[in-house]
């Protein structure tokens, strides 16, 4: 018996006496992944290239995402670092610990706290567009809106939620036990230990992926009961959705994306597992750097260095990451565009041959039973 969908494909003459199945790449990639892809696409609007994402980085937004990272890295490192030092030595005698603890951690605040709120706004505002939910008018009833605003937010602002508490809780206890000494490690590995717990939640939810666990709700634009992707597919999603503009529109097309392109889904599965392993390692860094330094340094002396250390590891390390980052992802874009065109124009063999080069995601059960329909059909 026929595959069902390779049952109805079109068929080229490549000899005299055989012919052979062309599969498109829609068609070779809703047949490519039978546990975590769910392609609906319609076969017949097939191209020899992947769906777009519909964003383009025009200069307004270039200019948008530098002014960002340079206000982010400015107000948590350059103003944090002169407040520390100031506090500390403009006063005569040296002001006590807990008071430049104090200090450094107001700074700390005055980015992230107002900022979530902030960005719940732009999720709800002209009728959700940004959200992660179709846009809609606000329901009339109290009830019915106050739960539209919760739907509305997606897993970046929640996960921000949690990010802010835990900051909080670490910047509190830093200035307001074990005085007038306090507790310098809780202030200075503050940021790394933020970065270090969203690496972990990363490296936790791409090995969730690799399974067939499904998703017991709603996770951003993945519904309920479709398996878990790669933490970069809810990041991107949720970072370019709402903060970069793209609204809903962008949030589908990269689930079209997504669905329909096996090389895209190795990328995001590939950079998730990067992203990870650098935010974890980054916190694992710190942790050595920030007690080996105590302990080699009478008194509080070495806090001075440690601070400094500390922030110089975050910059050199996130900076670097990123450079490489960037370059695997334009590689793997570019062998995406290519492995389209290839598949273009595959024969069933040839398409086999290009699934197996592909994916890490089906299990071998799917596997083998995909080889054998795509054999089958190419054999007739």
């Amino acid at each position: 018996m026929e595959h069902p969908q390779l049952s109805t494909l079109p068929h080229s003459t490549n000899s005299a006496s055989t012919s052979r199945p062309v599969l498109t790449a829609l068609q070779l990639s809703s047949t490519q992944d039978q546990i975590h892809n769910h392609n609906d696409a319609d076969p017949r609007n097939s191209t020899a290239s992947p769906p777009s994402l519909n964003y383009s980085m025009h200069p307004a937004r270039v200019r948008s995402l530098y002014l960002n990272i340079f206000v982010i890295s400015f107000v948590n490192i350059v103003v944090t670092t002169i407040v520390f030092y100031s506090v500390k030595y403009s006063t005569s005698p040296t002001a006590d610990p807990d008071v430049y603890y104090g200090a450094a951690s107001a700074v700390l605040g005055v980015l992230q706290i107002p900022q979530w709120p902030w960005r719940y706004y732009q999720l709800c505002r002209q009728a959700g567009k940004r959200g992660s939910i179709p846009p809609q008018h606000p329901p009339s009833t109290l009830r019915a809106r106050l739960w539209w605003i919760l739907r509305l937010a997606d897993c970046f602002q929640w996960g921000f939620l949690i990010g802010i508490i835990i900051g909080s809780i670490m910047l509190v206890l830093c200035s307001s036990i074990n005085l007038p000494a306090g507790v310098y490690p809780l202030l200075v590995l503050m940021p790394a230990a933020i970065l270090g717990g969203i690496g972990i939640a990363v490296l936790v939810v791409t090995l969730l992926s690799e399974g067939t666990i499904v998703q017991p709700t709603r996770v951003s634009t993945v519904p309920k009961g479709e398996p878990v992707r790669p933490a970069l597919f809810y990041l991107w999603s949720d970072l370019v959705g709402c903060d970069g503009g793209g609204g809903y529109p962008f949030r589908m097309a990269l689930d079209a994306r997504y669905r329909a392109s096996p090389p895209f889904r190795k990328m995001l599965r590939s950079l998730s597992y990067l992203i990870g392993s650098v935010l974890s390692s980054l916190l694992v860094c710190a942790l050595i750097l920030t007690f080996v330094m105590q302990a080699a340094g009478p008194d509080r002396k070495y806090e001075d260095a440690s601070w400094a250390a500390n922030m110089a590891l975050i910059l050199v390390w996130l900076g670097t990451a990123t450079v490489c980052g960037l370059r695997v992802s334009r590689r793997a874009l570019r062998e995406e565009g290519e492995w389209w065109a290839r598949a273009g124009h595959c024969t069933a063999t040839e398409l086999e041959l290009e699934l197996g080069s592909v994916s890490n995601l089906r299990s071998p059960t799917s596997f083998t039973d995909e080889k054998a329909h795509i054999m089958a059909v190419s054999s007739r």
